[in-house]
């Protein structure tokens, strides 16, 4: 099985299959924040798409088209590589708060002010 890059303690299968590139999970025994890596992840979903094409192709009976669903589960947790994520601050250009949402990570004017901005558009507009 694979360890926590910050405490090295053995993660569960539960952990591993929760992993995600986009999105930091937290070790359940020290609390750091790991994700697994992209190009692990991108395999865990193309392993089981070449099976689907191959058993599609290849004239196989139709029942085996389960097969892809049943080794999804399987290449994820095999292939889990949990590393640290880092996490930085990422204020609002606009109100300088540090818990706004963003619509997505490059963006860096947080939703509500983006809001205000395109209703000011709007009555200038009119």
């Amino acid at each position: 099985m694979q360890q926590c890059p910050h405490c090295h303690t053995e993660l569960d299968t539960q952990q591993l299959y929760a992993l995600d590139e986009r999105l930091p999970s937290e070790c359940k025994q020290c609390g750091g924040l790991i994700r697994n890596t992209r190009p692990r992840e991108i395999a865990s979903w193309i392993v089981p798409l070449v099976v689907a094409v191959v058993i599609a192709v290849g004239g196989f009976h139709l029942a085996f088209l389960l097969v892809p669903m049943i080794l999804f589960p399987f290449m994820r947790i095999f292939l889990a590589k949990p590393v640290k994520a880092e996490y930085k601050e990422h204020p609002c250009i606009r109100c300088k708060r540090l818990d706004a949402g963003f619509r997505s990570p490059f963006h860096d004017i947080c939703d509500d002010c983006l809001t205000k901005a395109e209703q000011a558009r709007k009555k200038g507009a009119l």
